[in-house]
């Protein structure tokens, strides 16, 4: 089965270095796509073991869920980009789990009606970067998704860019709350 997969996991990386090239060729300025092409997934070590299931969701303990209120998060996305709607996903797991964290969401592009689902359907915190504020969130936000997660005493802030996985933004929030 590993060996199965790292052949697969060669011929992709051989594919994004294909695909690379070729949007360089054409000029192409799609952050995520980039950003997948210079960075495939890494080839499977022949002694890894199989993954464990995931384990159900269920509330945080009181003692994390305490320390989330130290903390505030931002996620920067954009409504055309599919990668973004997998981290919107897990961001809404993450509530299920804290849904005392302070996070907003905030919209890269111009999509009112995207934008409204996010707030009445879904009943996430969402709203768009004001024009005037967008250039300057552009230079510091280069690839979507990313997740701002800050401390609200130090202001000192951690980064995640790309699609992150539950556990990575749970441990940032938590590296961030001491």
């Amino acid at each position: 089965m590993i060996d199965y997969q790292n052949a697969v996991l060669e011929r992709n990386l051989l594919a994004a270095r294909f695909a690379q090239e070729v949007m360089m060729e054409r000029g192409h300025k799609d952050q995520y796509a980039l950003h997948m092409a210079m960075n495939p997934p890494q080839v499977v070590d022949p002694g890894m073991r199989s993954i464990p299931p995931p384990k159900t969701q269920q509330a945080a303990p009181a003692d994390r869920r305490a320390r989330v209120g130290r903390v505030r998060a931002w996620l920067f996305y954009s409504a055309s980009c599919p990668a973004c709607s997998l981290q919107i996903a897990e961001v809404k797991r993450l509530l299920r789990l804290y849904p005392e964290l302070d996070i907003t969401l905030l919209q890269m592009d111009d999509d009112p009606d995207f934008l409204r689902r996010l707030r009445d359907v879904e009943g996430l915190k969402a709203g768009p970067i004001p024009n005037d504020q967008l250039a300057s969130y552009q230079q510091r936000v280069p690839l979507t998704p990313t997740i701002w997660v800050e401390n609200k005493r130090s202001r000192e802030t951690w980064r995640l860019e790309g699609v992150t996985t539950v556990e990575s933004i749970e441990r940032a929030i938590l590296e961030a709350s001491e």
